[in-house]
């Protein structure tokens, strides 16, 4: 596998709140770094008198961040920033975390779960959206 640059990479989400499955190649404006972690839950099987652990996979769980400028002028950051601020319960995304422009993405169901804006007078506004996934995960 070649080597990859962050540089190439985005994310994009459904500007919906349904949570359906079609998406989008736009990107939200200033948004410069991403985020994903994955695990797997384990539960102890450990029977009486063993000498060490036992372990079996459970379920998988994942979340994302994506953070940069906010820029409530662009579109895609208006419909994540506003509208996930303005309800009152977690809305679920559609998410697309890209490696690079072409090719090469995780893909996957999430919900919005924080939305962070810092401001410092002599830099920019910054924003952080965390979400929890809600589906598999696939790399496409």
């Amino acid at each position: 596998m070649a080597a990859q640059v962050g540089k190439d990479g985005f994310i994009s989400f459904g500007s919906s709140s349904s949570g359906g499955t079609t998406g989008t190649t736009e990107k939200p404006t200033y948004i410069d770094t991403w985020s994903l972690n994955s695990e797997v839950n384990l539960a102890d099987v450990t029977a009486f008198g063993a000498y060490s652990h036992a372990y079996l996979p459970t379920v998988r769980a994942w979340t994302a961040t994506a953070g940069g400028t906010l820029d409530l002028a662009s579109t895609e950051q208006q419909s994540v920033a506003l509208l996930g601020m303005a309800q009152s319960t977690a809305i679920q995304y559609p998410l697309w975390l890209h490696m690079h422009d072409s090719t090469g993405k995780w893909i996957g169901k999430a919900l919005l779960t924080s939305i962070a804006i810092n401001s410092q007078v002599a830099d920019k506004v910054g924003v952080t959206y965390s979400f929890q996934g809600t589906s598999g995960l696939a790399y496409v």
